[in-house]
């Protein structure tokens, strides 16, 4: 059974989803709202790689690159969550 944790609290205009649009991947986390209903502007995949990513492929590789530090980093977090505290 996994259990939840806060990752972040975020407000107005902050961005959701980025790390799943620049590597494909499935998301690493859920956004619960709360205090009311959400506003949200959903970019397909494909537009945000066809129109805002940079054309050039050193900075694709990077920007990958830089997902997958994040994803494994956030990984690391959520095992250390898991594990009993040591005394």
């Amino acid at each position: 059974q996994e259990r939840e944790s806060r990752v972040a609290e975020l407000g107005p205009g902050e961005v959701v989803g980025e790390l799943s649009l620049l590597d494909g991947s499935p998301r690493s986390a859920t956004v619960v709202p709360e205090g009311g209903p959400l506003r949200v502007l959903r970019v397909p995949a494909q537009a945000f790689r066809e129109r805002l990513l940079p054309r050039g492929r050193v900075s694709r590789s990077l920007l990958l690159t830089l997902t997958q530090r994040l994803r494994g980093l956030s990984a690391r977090l959520s095992e250390s969550e898991r594990q009993p505290a040591a005394r």
